[in-house]
């Protein structure tokens, strides 16, 4: 059987007309679901990266809540640790107690400024800095346990100088001590 050139030229014809049908149906179908994926592909990556930036922001927010509520309480217990009295008063009956314990007594109490760079501003705060100096006598070892358990007990006052005077040849062991704090008030 042989085919004439009119049917191998329609068959011909019919076969690249069918072949253009699939590849326009491959380009538009196809390629358009494997072009869309690809975009979907990214979008997804790109959501991706925004939820993970999201929920890093939430996590720092939740952290910094946490953290400005850790934050008021601390001010809060160390506003309850700011003399309402008279700070005088107040602080020579603290120092008195911690000098008590520890076997030293005090004396020449004096309220002065806080030292030269004490002067912090508290902007819209009731707070100020006030300077307390005194002398204390004893021990040397009873000094500095003194003044160990005076930081743990006013955490609020910062030793801010402190001099010592060798006892006289009577008193070798007795040391004289001047000290200067600054404490925060109301």
């Amino acid at each position: 059987m042989k085919l004439n050139t009119e049917k191998v030229q329609q068959f011909t014809l019919t076969l690249i007309l069918v072949i253009g049908v699939l590849g326009a149906l491959w380009y538009f179908l196809v390629h358009g679901l494997i072009v869309r994926r690809e975009m979907d592909e990214k979008e997804k990556e790109n959501l991706g990266t925004k939820l993970a930036t999201q929920q890093k922001a939430i996590q720092t927010e939740i952290s910094n809540r946490t953290t400005a509520q850790v934050y008021k309480e601390f001010i809060a217990s160390c506003e309850k640790q700011i003399p309402r009295e008279n700070i005088e008063t107040w602080l020579v009956r603290e120092i008195s107690q911690v000098a008590t314990r520890h076997g030293l007594q005090i004396a020449n109490t004096v309220m002065q400024p806080p030292r030269e760079g004490s002067n912090l501003k508290f902007r819209n705060q009731p707070y100020r800095l006030e300077g307390f100096v005194f002398d204390l006598e004893g021990e040397y070892n009873q000094i500095g346990l003194f003044l160990e358990d005076l930081e743990n007990s006013m955490p609020l006052a910062e030793l801010d100088e402190i001099e010592f005077a060798a006892g006289t040849s009577s008193a070798r062991h007795i040391h004289k001590a001047n000290l200067r704090l600054t404490m925060l008030a109301r």
